[in-house]
């Protein structure tokens, strides 16, 4: 959600326009928080990277907020998200201590000496 207010400038009880540009803006906001995680299929225990875990509780969470309102408060959009994730996913938080520091680019990605 704080990935969300800075890229829109939005407060998380704001309510929105369920628009392109808000549709937009979530789908480059929320990347960055759910890469902390890795998920696994609760029917089938498949590891499922988490741009395509996010894409589609994305698309099934917007569907259902659109098919209601055209304006929803931000956290709704967020929360409604979650709860897709939740119902179809195990979720373990990645311990990013255990891994080495890197710095990525577009292009490439430099490891940073320990």
């Amino acid at each position: 959600m704080v990935s969300y207010e800075r890229a829109s400038g939005e407060g998380r009880f704001n309510e929105v326009n369920l628009n392109q540009s808000t549709k937009d803006k979530l789908e480059r906001s929320l990347p960055s928080e759910i890469s902390k995680y890795s998920f696994s299929r609760k029917d089938s225990g498949t590891t499922v990277p988490p741009t395509e875990v996010l894409e589609e509780a994305f698309i099934r969470a917007w569907q259902l907020l659109k098919s209601k309102s055209d304006f929803a408060k931000a956290i709704y959009i967020t929360e409604a998200v979650v709860s897709q994730i939740e119902e179809r996913y195990d979720i373990k938080t990645i311990d990013r201590r255990s891994q080495p520091a890197v710095i990525q680019f577009p292009t490439h990605t430099i490891p940073l000496a320990s």
